[in-house]
This record gives C-alpha cells, sequence and structure tokens, in this order.
C-alpha cells in the first residue's frame, strides 16, 4: 500500500486565519508561575512579590529629601555638606526584552497531521507574544528564512501585530537549503544583536544543528535566558505504518516506507539518537527544553515558560 499523508495547505494563503490569530493572542494569562502565591504573614505586607519594576540599584545623583522618601535613602553625609536633607536617587531599572525565533525554514515547512509543523511554530509564537506584550513587556522577533527578517524590540499592540504579519507569512513547500541561514550563523547573530540577560525563546524543529555549533549554543546560554521548544511530526516520531512519506528530516528529503521492518527500526534508532542528542546538548547549555507535537491543539504546556 502507498500513500501520501500531508496537512494540506495552500501555499499561497496565510498560516493562520484572522480568528485563530485572535484567540491565540488573547488566550494565555500575562503571567504563570509554578511557584505558590506567597501571602503576607500575620498580615504584614513587604513579603510577597510585586508586579511592578524596582527604583534600581546603579547610582544616579543627591536630590532634595520629599516628603514620603524612604529615610534610608538620606545621604547623610551629602546633607551635611549642603545643610539640607538630600537623598541618594538611582537608575530605574528597565524591563529585560524578549526575542522570539521562529523557524520557517524548509524542514518545517512540513505536516502529515492537522497543521505544517511551521504553522505550530507560529501558533506557539504568538501564544508567547501576546502573554509577553499583555504583561508590558518589550517584544523583538527574528523569523528564520530566506532573506531571515529582525524585528527590533518593542511595546504594546503594535509590536503584536507586526510579529503576526511577518510570522503568518504564507509559507509555500521549499527545497532544502536554498540560501536559507545555518545555525552557526543564526547563533553567532542572535549573541551580537541581544543585551545581555535577555530572555530568548526558539521554536523550531532544530534541523541542521550539529557538533560544529556547540559552542555557540553554550556561549548563547550564558549571554542569554534561553528556553528551546522543539516542533516535531507525528511522522517523524511514530511512522505511519503501510504508509510511504516523503520525510524531510535532518535537512534532507527522501521517501520512506514504513512497511519495510528494516528500514523503520533505523530511522526510529537515529530519531530516538536525535532525541537524546538534542536534549542532552540543550540542557549542558544551560537551556530549557521541550517538544511540542505539530497537532497539538492545546499550548497550555507553555504556560511554564518563563517571562
Amino acid at each position: 500500500m502507498r500513500q501520501r499523508l500531508f496537512a494540506r495547505q495552500s501555499g499561497d494563503a496565510p498560516l493562520l486565519t484572522g480568528q485563530e490569530i485572535a484567540e491565540l493572542t488573547a488566550a494565555a494569562p500575562p503571567h504563570v508561575s509554578n511557584r505558590p502565591l506567597r501571602r503576607p504573614r500575620a498580615g504584614r505586607p513587604g513579603e510577597q512579590v510585586s508586579p511592578r519594576h524596582g527604583s534600581g540599584s546603579d547610582f544616579a545623583e543627591p536630590r532634595a529629601y520629599q516628603p514620603g522618601d524612604d529615610p534610608r535613602r538620606i545621604d547623610w553625609r551629602a546633607s551635611a555638606r549642603s545643610r539640607a536633607p538630600l537623598v541618594r536617587s538611582y537608575h530605574a531599572e528597565l524591563s529585560r526584552p524578549s526575542c522570539l525565533v521562529i523557524d520557517r525554514r524548509a524542514s518545517m515547512r512540513f505536516g502529515t497531521r492537522t497543521r505544517l509543523k511551521v504553522t505550530q511554530a507560529v501558533r506557539a509564537a504568538l501564544w508567547l507574544g501576546g502573554r509577553e506584550v499583555r504583561a508590558g513587556g518589550e517584544l523583538a522577533a527574528v523569523l528564520l528564512d530566506d532573506p531571515c527578517r529582525w524585528l527590533p524590540p518593542s511595546r504594546g499592540p503594535r509590536a503584536l501585530r507586526r510579529l503576526t504579519d511577518w510570522a503568518v507569512a504564507p509559507c509555500p513547500p521549499r527545497e532544502p537549503g536554498c540560501g536559507e541561514p545555518a545555525w552557526d550563523k543564526v547563533l553567532t547573530s542572535l549573541r551580537r544583536r541581544l543585551p545581555q540577560g535577555s530572555e530568548l525563546t526558539i521554536v523550531s524543529d532544530f534541523s541542521g544543528l550539529d557538533t560544529e555549533d556547540l559552542g555557540l549554543l553554550r556561549a548563547l546560554g550564558q549571554h542569554s535566558e534561553c528556553h528551546a521548544i522543539r516542533i516535531v511530526d507525528r511522522a517523524e516520531r511514530d511512522p505511519l505504518p503501510t504508509a510511504a512519506l516523503e520525510l524531510c528530516w535532518q535537512g534532507e528529503r527522501y521517501e520512506f516506507n514504513a512497511s519495510d521492518a528494516s528500514a523503520a527500526a533505523e530511522l526510529r534508532h537515529g530519531q530516538q539518537d536525535w532525541d537524546g542528542f538534542l536534549a542532552g546538548e540543550f540542557r549542558r547549555a544551560g537551556i530549557s527544553y521541550r517538544v511540542l507535537a505539530a497537532d497539538a491543539d492545546s499550548l497550555a504546556d507553555l504556560a511554564t515558560v518563563p517571562r
């Protein structure tokens, strides 16, 4: 029996409809934490996390004391010299930017059930982007494509609309390797563009990542707080029986007949080795790692990705 199973999607149609976009960007809560809520003990305030940024720790300059200022910030030496009460002021803390990397390369333009991998990557990115924007955060994005596109940090609904417009653009089939960026260039560019301590979430199948990129991956993990979300199609992990599939895996396109027991076993072992390789290298790089099936409708598991 020979059959080809693909997620059908017109090459000139956007990846998501307007209704799907609205549901994704409005569905996620602003912030979800695994930690239990800390309530004040004995009714005393000051023992629970505040949503506001602190006043900073970098000294700016002394200024005149005003009613309501914290007495602990009085600069007694400067006050003695000026014979007027002065307090120390500090530069305000700025929230760190959050950057989403969406892989739209050839290996992501594949799917056997429900949707393409790239469509699921965009769904996850818009879900996370909507959460970030509603929390008042600064959102940047990188679209891995030919050519790549960098969307600089921005705030508010405009940042989300800009991300949506570029992310859901049509993704017709494409042969692997034609002008697309390799991981060494991607990782180097991210480290150069993002400020130290930025939050970075990469949504991809990580096809083409090899041992030569591991040093760059670990350097990026030390430079930013990184999260990796790997999108997988069911046929790439559990091939359908008696089906001839045209797969694009590890950057190469080939036909696979699951009715061939030896071929199925070889592919299964290769996939298990690849799964273990990615999980181990991301762990060693200090990057959180999770797997999301392309046909999964719920994105609730992404709520534990820190904001």
